[in-house]
């Protein structure tokens, strides 16, 4: 997302080149119909919030496929320190390339938003991050970001960092609507959608987050999705190439820049 946006009393202002614009957002809003998956006992809440977009857009597909075709299965990757850290391939599919890739299968474009701006204070940060979630939520896209499981209210010592999907706010109560993938799982008396929780668990969240500040979106456009013949075909050979080792298939920025693995597939499960 390249808007630059900032909150004023309510209203965005919107900076695009050298042109202002205000633009008026509800108070309140909610994306109807958003489907739910469930990720079970596995760390695939970044995927089960993929699947859910994918879903509501009105595409036809899986938890499962969204894994295969993300090579989370095919990829692994080694770090050398002491101590040595093996990253399973739930972690090393998350790039932006790999996202990117997602997208190009199923029609979508795909963005990501996060504020790395030093020179703001904590709190000009949430609001720029809340206000350009809002923004997105008014326009019925469903933003997916990180949160602190122990500041969420029906967790209790789960001290890590979890994906939910934000499908509506209100303002005027100061509350936000989740779908959340795991709770289902870890609660079967809660159903994990359009779960309403306090703004402020999103906020305190940033606390805890190794990456503050940051959301993803998919964005419907012109293009349909690949054939399932075509998207097998095109996953399977990256996934091959990933299981190989090769490098090239992973997204060398986000991998060697913050994760620092310099070692894939095969010959990371040498080690």
């Amino acid at each position: 997302i390249t808007t630059c946006v900032i909150s004023v009393y309510g209203i965005r202002i919107e900076s695009s080149g050298n042109k202002l614009s205000a633009v008026e957002m509800p108070n309140s809003h909610i994306i109807e119909n958003v489907p739910y998956v469930n990720q079970g006992d596995s760390y695939y809440c970044p995927y089960a919030s993929i699947t859910m977009i994918f879903q509501y857009f009105g595409i036809n597909t899986s938890l499962f496929e969204v894994l295969f075709n993300s090579g989370v299965g095919y990829s692994m990757g080694y770090k050398i320190t002491k101590p040595c850290f093996g990253f399973a391939g739930y972690i090393m599919s998350q790039g932006y390339k790999d996202r990117q890739f997602l997208a190009n299968i199923y029609g979508q474009k795909y963005s990501y938003w996060k504020c790395d701006d030093k020179s703001l204070s904590e709190d000009s940060k949430w609001q720029l991050y809340w206000t350009c979630i809002k923004e997105n939520i008014s326009k019925d896209i469903p933003v997916a970001t990180y949160v602190w499981m122990d500041e969420l209210p029906y967790y209790k010592n789960k001290s890590i960092d979890h994906e939910i999907l934000l499908v509506g706010y209100n303002e005027t109560n100061n509350s936000v609507c989740v779908h959340d993938s795991y709770v289902h799982f870890y609660n079967a008396s809660i159903s994990g959608t359009y779960i309403y929780i306090p703004i402020d668990c999103i906020k305190n969240s940033q606390n805890f987050l190794f990456d503050k500040y940051l959301f993803e979106i998919f964005e419907k456009t012109a293009n349909s999705p690949l054939s399932k013949k075509e998207a097998f075909e095109l996953a399977h050979s990256r996934n091959i190439q990933r299981m190989k080792g090769d490098a090239n298939v992973y997204d060398k920025d986000f991998i060697k820049t913050e994760l620092g693995i310099h070692i894939f597939g095969v010959y990371a499960l040498k080690f």
